[in-house]
C-alpha cells in the first residue's frame, strides 16, 4: 500500500518538474556572470516612449539571479501582439543575447514564437530602486571592418551597453536593365531568365534579385499606361563582385556596382 502512495507521489512529482521546464525561462542562472546585465526597456522604436517608466538596470549578478528565478510564464494562450510592448533583455559582452517582449495591457509575455500569461506586476517597481534611461544611435558603415573598428572605440565608453549589428550579407549592388517584351514581360520572368546565370557563379543563397519600385520604375509603369513604347524593367542584383563581372546577359550590361552600406545601432546608458 505504502508503494503505491510513494509511486502516485512520484507521478505527481515527475508531472510538475515536466510542466515547469515547459515553461521558457528568462536566461540559463548558471551563465550569469559580472559581465551580464538584465534590463528592461521600452523598445527603441516606440517613439512615445510608451513604457518609459518602468525602465530599470540591474548589474550585480546574485540579484539577476534571483530575479531571473521569479521571471516564470504562466499557461501559454494565443499568440497576442501589442501596438507597443515592454521588454526584458540580458546583455553580456555588449551583446542583448536573450529577449522577452512583454504585454503589458494583456498581461502576457511572447518568447519562442509562443504567448504566455505573465505577471508583469514583478517588475513594474524595479524602475525605482534601479532607474533607468538610454539613447542610441544609428551609424552606416561601408565594411564590416569599420564597423569593427567603431565596435572598440564604443568598448571603451562605460555608458556603451550592447548593439544591433549590420548584416553585411552581400558585398554589393548592381543593375541590369531590361526593354519591356514578349521574352522579358515581367520582373518574374527576368529573374527566372537571371537565376540559372548567376548561380552558376554563386550558390542560391548568396544573391538577390530584386524589383524595386524607384522613380525610374514608376516612370516606366507611366509610361506603359500612356501607351508609350519604351517601357522597361530596372532588376537590380546584391551579391559579390564575382557576380558583376562574370554575369553575362547577351545584348546587356551590368551597370552602376556600388559596395552595400549597413547600419549598426548602438545603445547607451543615459542617467
Amino acid at each position: 500500500m505504502k508503494s503505491g502512495k510513494s509511486f502516485s507521489l512520484l507521478i505527481i512529482l515527475f508531472w510538475g518538474i515536466n510542466l515547469f521546464s515547459q515553461r521558457p525561462l528568462l536566461y540559463d542562472t548558471l551563465s550569469i556572470n559580472s559581465k551580464t546585465k538584465l534590463i528592461g526597456r521600452y523598445p527603441h522604436f516606440d517613439k512615445d516612449k510608451t513604457y518609459e517608466k518602468w525602465n530599470f538596470i540591474i548589474e550585480d549578478s546574485s540579484i539577476i539571479r534571483t530575479m531571473v528565478k521569479t521571471f516564470v510564464p504562466e499557461e501559454e494562450i494565443k499568440n497576442l501582439i501589442e501596438n507597443t510592448d515592454f521588454r526584458i533583455t540580458i546583455v553580456e559582452n555588449f551583446k542583448e543575447i536573450a529577449l522577452w517582449i512583454i504585454n503589458p495591457k494583456t498581461k502576457s509575455v511572447q518568447t519562442g514564437g509562443h504567448t504566455y500569461r505573465f505577471n508583469f506586476d514583478l517588475f513594474t517597481k524595479l524602475c525605482f530602486k534601479y532607474p533607468f534611461k538610454y539613447k542610441f544611435i544609428k551609424k552606416e558603415f561601408n565594411s564590416l571592418n569599420e564597423y569593427l573598428i567603431f565596435l572598440e572605440e564604443q568598448k571603451k565608453n562605460i555608458n556603451f551597453l550592447f548593439n544591433y549589428p549590420p548584416q553585411f550579407r552581400y558585398e554589393g549592388i548592381f543593375e541590369i536593365e531590361f526593354p519591356k517584351n514578349e521574352i522579358y514581360d515581367s520582373p518574374k520572368a527576368i529573374s527566372d531568365i537571371l537565376m540559372p546565370l548567376i548561380e552558376q557563379i554563386v550558390k542560391k543563397d548568396e544573391y538577390a534579385i530584386n524589383y524595386i519600385l524607384d522613380k525610374r520604375n514608376l516612370k516606366n509603369i507611366i509610361d506603359k499606361r500612356n501607351l508609350k513604347n519604351n517601357s522597361k524593367y530596372i532588376m537590380t542584383i546584391l551579391g559579390s563582385k564575382e557576380i558583376y563581372k562574370r554575369l553575362k546577359v547577351k545584348n546587356f550590361k551590368n551597370r552602376n556596382w556600388k559596395k552595400t552600406s549597413e547600419i549598426g545601432t548602438f545603445f547607451y546608458r543615459n542617467n
